[in-house]
């Protein structure tokens, strides 16, 4: 999944009940598997109780959750870093976060601003310097 995909996944929860969301099957009398939320009304019928239930489970609040625990994962596993984008020797855009995402925001910054010409990547690499003497 792009950081991009990850955006847009968290702008979609917006609006959205949060939940709990629950399946309620297929009945003869009351139609199609449907999805409910906690106020009881239909978010969306489905054609099968298997979709219905897999809808259920990814109700907002779990979907909120899950990128909380990917986002505090990357955050332990990975030092962060930062990178600069250049072109014609002036910094256009600056990417900065845990290390694998930054780099590949800062290479998708590199082909968007590469289609006007050369650029440059640079990371930032932190240097301890030694105490001044007073």
């Amino acid at each position: 999944m792009t950081d991009h995909e990850l955006e847009e996944l968290k702008a979609g929860l917006a609006g959205l009940p949060a939940g709990p969301w629950t399946m309620s099957p297929w009945h003869i009398e009351e139609g199609p598997s449907v999805v409910r939320v906690a106020e009881g009304w239909v978010l969306c019928p489905t054609s099968a109780d298997s979709h219905a239930a897999h809808l259920a489970r990814c109700s907002p609040d779990k979907i909120a959750s899950l990128i909380a625990r990917l986002e505090a994962a990357e955050g332990a596993r990975s030092p962060s870093a930062t990178f600069e984008v250049h072109q014609d020797g002036t910094p256009v855009a600056l990417a900065s976060g845990p290390r694998g995402r930054a780099y590949a925001e800062a290479m998708h910054y590199a082909a968007v601003y590469g289609q006007d010409g050369p650029v440059e990547v640079f990371e930032h690499v932190p240097v301890a310097l030694p105490k001044a003497e007073s």
